[in-house]
Order: structure tokens, then sequence, then C-alpha cells
């Protein structure tokens, strides 16, 4: 990704991806999540899925690096830092960091973006997966480094989140912790004594999608990333996923993916 993808009258939807800004030079107003900030040299941003990001305003210096991964890719290495910590940084997402934090940040990422542009130099397929873990590894270092600047320099004394956000974390956390056998809105309303109209409308207000949007969001996450995985066949991804049958499982994949689950894995091998 490009800083010029950010300008302009477009929105950035980071659908299925997670993503970062650290300005280097000048001043800049971003909109970001349903907030819009004023950033200047050394302040990073973190975008998580599903977040709005635009830049709004830019001085004429306005300098930065911006990178966006897709989640699949980071799973693992998201998946070590608790919920409601990741929670944290989608309801306060910029932070100020030391010029010392951001030189050795500047270095780690230069090392990631030289490894990531650089084409496979030999047809052996040893050596190409091995650059490729070599690019994963490096990624993933990338994420877990954000995360450690993240939490060095954020506040210990985090603000009390007003009711409406609270109706939305514990949605979340309600949401991965259930959504392999629950799937409906009126079981996450009930869970929080709400009407599904109301309840839905909070959920979109605090994140632009609906509860329902959301759902089949992390639904197809987990299915993606049980399509990654060699050792799972489909109708164990189904069972896995409490679909009725493989046939359920099939047409619930396509009609929000836009092709098959067989697809969406062979497209995968191919790409790698």
């Amino acid at each position: 990704m490009e800083l010029h993808d950010l300008t302009g009258d477009r929105n950035t939807v980071s659908a299925h991806r997670f993503g970062f800004f650290l300005c280097m030079e000048g001043e800049a107003r971003i909109l970001l999540g349903q907030r819009i900030y004023d950033i200047t040299k050394h302040t990073l941003c973190i975008y998580t899925p599903n977040s709005y990001f635009q830049i709004l305003y830019q001085s004429e210096n306005f300098a930065g690096i911006v990178e966006s991964i897709d989640v699949d890719d980071i799973n693992e290495s998201v998946n070590r830092i608790n919920l409601q910590e990741r929670l944290i940084i989608r309801n306060a997402p910029c932070i100020k960091i030391s010029s010392q934090d951001a030189a050795e940040f500047v270095e780690l990422y230069n090392v990631f973006s030289k490894s990531n542009s650089k084409p496979p130099q030999s047809q052996d397929g040893v050596l190409c997966n091995i650059a490729s873990e070599l690019t994963q590894c490096l990624r993933a270092t990338i994420c877990m480094k954000i995360f450690e600047l993240y939490f060095k320099n954020h506040r210990t004394a985090i603000d009390t989140p007003a009711k409406d956000t609270k109706i939305f974390d514990r949605f979340i956390m309600d949401l991965y912790k259930n959504c392999h056998s629950q799937r409906t809105v009126q079981y996450y309303a009930d869970l929080q004594h709400l009407s599904p109209y109301y309840f839905s409308n909070i959920i979109r207000e605090q994140s632009g999608m609906g509860a329902l949007q959301w759902i089949v969001s992390v639904t197809m996450s987990y299915a993606k990333q049980y399509l990654l995985s060699q050792d799972m066949s489909i109708k164990e991804i189904a069972n896995r996923l409490n679909f009725p049958d493989q046939s359920s499982f099939g047409r619930f994949f396509k009609q929000h993916e836009g092709y098959t689950a067989t697809q969406f894995r062979a497209k995968h091998r191919r790409s790698n």
C-alpha cells in the first residue's frame, strides 16, 4: 500500500486486514475508525479489520511508512495478544513513540520491505520455500514489534468506555468465543438483554458495520483460516463451524466470498 492510497475522497476500509501508519515528517489529520485524529512526527497509528482509514489533511512535508497485511498471514501472531488488549488498540489506535523507537522500527521495517519485494532468485523448490518462510517470519516480527511499541507507549490508565462502547466490546468478545456455534443477531443481543434492532444499531454506530455483518466476517475469517490448513478437509471444517452439513457450509462460503471453498483453497495454493 502507498501513502496516496489513503488520501483524497476515498475511504480505505481495512476489510480482513491489519495495518499501521508511522508518521516520520510533517503533520496530518486522519479519519481512523469513527474518530478524527491529529497526528505529528513519530505518531504510530494502528488499524484493525473493518476499520476506516483516510488522510483528510496533510502538510506539504508529510511523509511516513504505511503497511497493510492480510489477517490470515499474521493470524498466529495476532492471536497471541489477548482479545481485551486488542480491543484497547481498536478504541485508542494512535500513540506517540520516541525518536529512538521510531528509528529502530524503521531499521527493522526496511529489512522486511527489502525481503518482501525481492523476487525469487532460484527455481529450487527448497530455496523458494525457505524464502517464503523467511518473509512470513519477518511479517510476524513486524506485527509483534508494532504491539510492543503500542503497549510500551500507551498510557496505563485507560479511560472508562461509554455505555455503547462497552456493548460493542462485549459483542466482539462474545462473538469470537461463540461464533463457531451461534450466528444469529438474536443470540448476541440476548446476552446483553437488548432487542436485536437496538443492539445492531449500536454495533453499526460503533464500527460502521451491523451485527450480522460482523458475524459473517468473523465466521469467514475462521473458515479461511481452516481452509489454509492443509490437514483439514472441507467436511471437517463444516463440522468445526457447526454447519448442518458440507453443502450448507459451501453455500455460505460462496455467498459471501464469491467462489467456492475448494476454489479458494486451490487459488491460495497456486499463489504460494
